[in-house]
């Protein structure tokens, strides 16, 4: 159980269930540093406009060494989550029609694990998921509001 007091509205008592594993696994998890953290899991967007800001994940693989984090394109307009070239997970989208595009970091910004998407909206309103995964890991959702 879970409870947080003095916290406004959100005072109060919850149920959760935490999974505790024998070792860590890879997480991916949205990144907001690099936009003041106006970007935690949705965006609202006009039909056919691009998301206003961009969509940024940070990737974490406890016990593995690795130079760069990088993305591809991959079957659907998906796109694959590279480690040292290598496939660890995928970016996909459901609900209304997203055009999802990576942006290719320097090796700072990549050697951290921090990968970068632009989004745009096709031409029906409605909801739309970025679904973010990593083998045998976490996942982690965005859902884009797309709105006439």
């Amino acid at each position: 159980m879970v409870q947080l007091s003095d916290a406004g509205d959100l005072s109060g008592t919850a149920q959760a269930i935490a999974r505790i594993g024998s070792k860590p696994v890879a997480n991916i998890a949205a990144y907001n540093t690099l936009h003041d953290g106006r970007n935690e899991s949705w965006q609202h967007v006009k039909v056919g406009q691009p998301t206003a800001i961009p969509i940024d994940f940070l990737v974490t693989l406890p016990d593995e060494a690795r130079s760069f984090i990088s993305l591809r394109p991959a079957s659907g307009g998906s796109l694959d989550i590279l480690s040292d070239g290598k496939p660890i997970g995928s970016i996909s989208k459901k609900g209304v029609p997203l055009t999802l595009k990576r942006e290719p970091f320097g090796p700072g910004f990549a050697r951290l694990g921090i990968i970068r998407i632009h989004g745009t909206a096709g031409s029906k309103p409605g909801v739309g998921e970025i679904d973010a995964h990593l083998d045998g890991g976490t996942s982690y959702k965005i859902t884009v509001l797309v709105e006439q």
